[in-house]
């Protein structure tokens, strides 16, 4: 990858931010880093977004389920089940996905109770009631057979749930202005 600082991760390897303080993540914050997606099948790879400890989905109660969010290079799905009832959300364009290979810039904005995931500008994941209060995120990367699975840029940032919105699709400019200039106030 040249000269630039990734992280290269191995298959179904996790990575956490090291944080003195836990929980980190306040009630509005977003998430943003760059993931590498190679040239293969859209289901081939993927970046598996959690909120919780561990390798597997979270169930806090027999009545609760939250599976990951499974980011691809043309589009993410999320499935819940909570109260016994089972929410999926998911979307997958082709005219996401672009030239392959390339770096793709991942973002997840969180508003008290309500998520969005976007993949470069586009919004991929609306999910408007979470009734989850992330405290804290690990990502893990997947893919099928020996393919680069790397991740840079991470950004933690509260307050900006409101800014990414603002025009009703993701800027990368913009928020990338925003955020140097307003960064989560927590020790790494």
């Amino acid at each position: 990858m040249g000269e630039e600082n990734i992280i290269n991760l191995a298959n179904r390897a996790i990575i956490a931010p090291l944080m003195k303080e836990s929980p980190y993540l306040p009630d509005v914050f977003t998430i943003e880093f760059d993931a590498y997606f190679t040239d293969t099948p859209s289901g081939w790879q993927n970046y598996k977004l959690r909120f919780w400890t561990g390798n597997s989905h979270l169930q806090p109660q027999t009545n609760e389920r939250y599976n990951p969010i499974f980011i691809q290079n043309n589009g993410a799905t999320f499935q819940v089940r909570w109260e016994g009832v089972i929410k999926k959300y998911e979307s997958f364009e082709d005219g996401i996905k672009g030239n392959l290979p390339t770096w793709k810039h991942i973002a997840i904005a969180f508003n008290q109770r309500s998520m969005k995931v976007f993949i470069d500008q586009h919004r991929v994941l609306n999910i408007p009631n979470l009734h989850l209060k992330p405290q804290m995120f690990s990502i893990e990367a997947n893919t099928y057979n020996e393919q680069i699975r790397a991740v840079k840029n991470m950004r933690i940032a509260e307050d900006l749930y409101d800014q990414v919105l603002a025009d009703g699709k993701f800027v990368l400019e913009v928020f990338y202005s925003t955020l140097i200039k307003r960064p989560l106030n927590r020790n790494l």
